[in-house]
């Protein structure tokens, strides 16, 4: 369970990564509309790719490093498509898991819920805060990995 924390960390370095790449997206977008609005030159459009290009390189360079430092036995494709934390060393760690995925079901949930709510209010806010659906949609896996990781630090002590 030692990796849990890593891996959370990990995980919240390619979701900020996501999300501002989304913000980029986002502004991109806008800019194609003001183009679409005005055809008249100059057609301009400017987007920062470093985020685009760091979460690309820390969604599938690192997961397949660590895959190479497994042993010969336990390399697979599945330690590539599975999170490192739902893999137990024994009957303890998984019972804390099957717990910890439990609250993540019911925090899916409640967030999923909030998050429907709070976008019935965009129109109002579209000229204030352009960029609130992605926040709001980032803030789901947010709260589930972090849902589960409190709960795996919580009872494994």
């Amino acid at each position: 369970m030692k990796i849990a924390r890593v891996t959370y960390l990990f995980n919240l370095v390619l979701l900020a990564l996501f999300g501002w790449g989304m913000f980029e997206l986002l502004n991109a977008s806008q800019q194609l509309a003001g183009i679409a609005e005005s055809p008249e030159p100059p057609w301009v459009m400017k987007m920062n790719l470093m985020p685009m290009i760091a979460l690309l390189a820390l969604g599938f360079i690192v997961p397949f490093v660590f895959s190479k430092l497994l042993p010969k036995g336990k390399r697979s494709l599945k330690h590539l498509l599975i999170p490192g934390e739902l893999f137990s060393a024994d009957e303890r760690e998984e019972q804390v898991i099957r717990i910890a995925c439990k609250n993540v079901y019911i925090a899916m949930w409640l967030t999923v819920s909030i998050v429907a709510a709070v976008m019935t209010a965009y129109p109002l806010m579209i000229s204030v805060f352009p960029q609130l659906p992605v926040l709001l949609v980032l803030l789901i896996p947010l709260v589930l990995i972090t849902t589960f990781q409190v709960t795996i630090e919580k009872k494994m002590k």
